[in-house]
């Protein structure tokens, strides 16, 4: 969770992050609910594509 001032107010940003071993599968910006799937390919491949 980041907090910053935008105009003088407060504001939270959270983000939630899916992950299987040390894999990240998932990430879910909880502030507008929009979320990034990822596709990993099997060992020593290339950093994982955003899928969705």
């Amino acid at each position: 969770m980041v907090e910053s001032r935008a105009h003088g107010k407060p504001t939270r940003h959270e983000t939630h992050f899916v992950w299987q071993g040390l894999r990240l599968l998932q990430e879910q910006d909880i502030n507008t609910g929009k979320y990034q799937t990822y596709c990993c390919e099997e060992h020593g491949s290339s950093p994982p594509s955003p899928l969705l």
